[in-house]
């Protein structure tokens, strides 16, 4: 899972979103954040597929969802969606074949699991001379609310040595594969992106986390919401 994120440049971020737009005004309004969680469920950037960007809702609520409260459980679930499945399952389906997006950050951060899993401690991911770069997203709009998810692929073997438990990372998507992103011509341009790149230069380092950022545990999911996501 990619459920915490790094944005502490933010003058990086602005002037990663300004190489495709010029409709960057509400990146500015960003304020550094070391550790974003995502199940605060936090306004992030994003640039979408006709290369406008604004601020969306992390926990994608597809149209379909009937009320308030089916809005807020389905998007405790939906932080991040899996590539192996995306096309698949009806939370994401439509929206990973017409609402592709990116959200540009600094870094994200995986856990690594240490003493047979009852240790886990937290690395914080770059990408190597890059102080910004964008992860891979799909998004859906509800209600006039738009909300993403991250989409996610099996891990690189660098990546397979810090996040040892689940063995997952997120979609990185370099500047020059920006457009193949945002508007896939085949099934080739997906296994571009979810076959897992060895030759990313990617950094990783130990976090010491201070005693208020403590992750909120995803719900459990009932065996009749499993289909959904």
């Amino acid at each position: 899972m990619c459920t915490i994120l790094s944005i502490t440049n933010v003058t990086a971020v602005v002037d990663l979103v300004r190489v495709f737009t010029a409709e960057a005004g509400q990146v500015q309004e960003l304020t550094s954040n070391e550790w974003i969680n995502g199940y605060d469920f936090p306004r992030l950037p994003l640039l979408f597929n006709d290369l406008s960007c604004s601020l969306a809702s992390w926990g994608l609520i597809p149209s379909w969802v009937k009320d308030n409260q089916q809005a807020r459980q389905m998007r405790e679930r939906t932080l991040n969606a899996k590539s192996e499945t995306m096309y698949q399952l009806p939370s994401f389906r439509a929206s990973a074949k017409e609402q592709r997006c990116l959200l540009p950050v600094n870094g994200f951060f995986e856990y690594q699991h240490r003493l047979a899993g009852k240790q886990k401690v937290p690395h914080l991911i770059e990408l190597s001379g890059q102080q910004a770069f964008f992860l891979g997203g799909i998004a859906a709009t509800w209600r006039d609310q738009v909300s993403f998810s991250i989409v996610t692929m099996p891990a690189n073997s660098f990546l397979s040595t810090i996040h040892n438990s689940k063995l997952r990372q997120p979609v990185i998507v370099l500047a020059d594969q920006v457009q193949q992103w945002l508007h896939p011509t085949s099934k080739q341009d997906d296994e571009l992106f979810f076959a897992p790149n060895d030759e990313l230069a990617i950094e990783a380092r130990e976090f010491i986390r201070p005693p208020d950022k403590l992750l909120v545990k995803p719900p459990k999911k009932s065996s009749s919401q499993l289909h959904l996501f």
